[in-house]
């Protein structure tokens, strides 16, 4: 009995410490892209201007796509949040399942990637765009998010902003609610049948807030949500609105 158990206790340790191996690689490697990204962009600084479809207005983005574009036709935009070391582009794609486990250029990677959720459009903006993202614990991705259950963030009032780089210019969003609760799925939806529900919808995630922003929400608002994981099976979330 006590070979048995030794046995098994060398087993557990050997695969404890394979496991530990592959997400310091997975990190390394993780780090190693983002520098390698943001050292691109940085080379290719050039504005890009896109025309919309009336030939008369013009949108400029603080980010060159083009060279993020080369790396990965995914991309669709860049996020930063203040308060944090977010500062990343995301992708998209057909689910939300394959950047849990792929890197921003498509490598095997269980750090996986930042994306934007497959029923959004960024560049037509419905009611609630959702933006997903691993928590890993050297803050990379959205590791840093939980920065924000921090009062020490809370009392920073430069701490309120998301902010969102596309092709078709820069958006800000002013932070309204933060909190983490057991993992659930009914803050995840895009669209909503009447303002009735659209505002049954805010009141549930502001009551869930850790923090009072003192931010109004209007039916014909829009919203951002950033979706993480906070320890084992619970969930970390950040809302804010379109301000401009």
């Amino acid at each position: 009995m006590k070979k048995i158990f030794l046995v098994l206790s060398i087993l557990l340790l050997i695969y404890s410490i394979f496991n530990i191996f592959n997400w310091f690689d997975d990190s390394s490697s993780i780090a190693k892209e983002s520098k390698e990204i943001v050292n691109t962009v940085s080379a290719n600084n050039t504005n890009e201007t896109t025309e919309v479809a009336d030939d008369v207005k013009t949108y400029q983005s603080s980010v060159n796509f083009t060279p993020l574009e080369q790396l990965n036709s995914d991309v669709v935009g860049w996020i930063k949040v203040d308060g944090t070391d977010i500062d990343y582009p995301f992708v998209q794609t057909t689910d939300n399942s394959y950047y849990l486990n792929h890197s921003f250029t498509k490598e095997e990677n269980k750090s996986g990637w930042i994306f934007l959720d497959y029923r959004n459009d960024i560049n037509n903006l419905g009611k609630n765009t959702i933006i997903y993202g691993h928590s890993r614990y050297d803050s990379s991705m959205f590791g840093s998010l939980r920065n924000s259950l921090k009062q020490t963030w809370f009392n920073n009032s430069e701490n309120r902003e998301i902010h969102l780089y596309t092709k078709n210019g820069d958006t800000v969003w002013q932070i309204f609610s933060v909190y983490h609760l057991p993992n659930t799925t009914d803050y995840l939806a895009t669209s909503f049948k009447d303002s009735t529900e659209f505002n049954s919808f805010i009141k549930l995630i502001k009551n869930r807030s850790i923090f009072n922003f003192g931010i109004d929400i209007s039916k014909d608002d829009k919203i951002i949500t950033l979706s993480t994981c906070y320890r084992l099976d619970d969930r970390m979330v950040m809302h804010g609105k379109l301000i401009k």
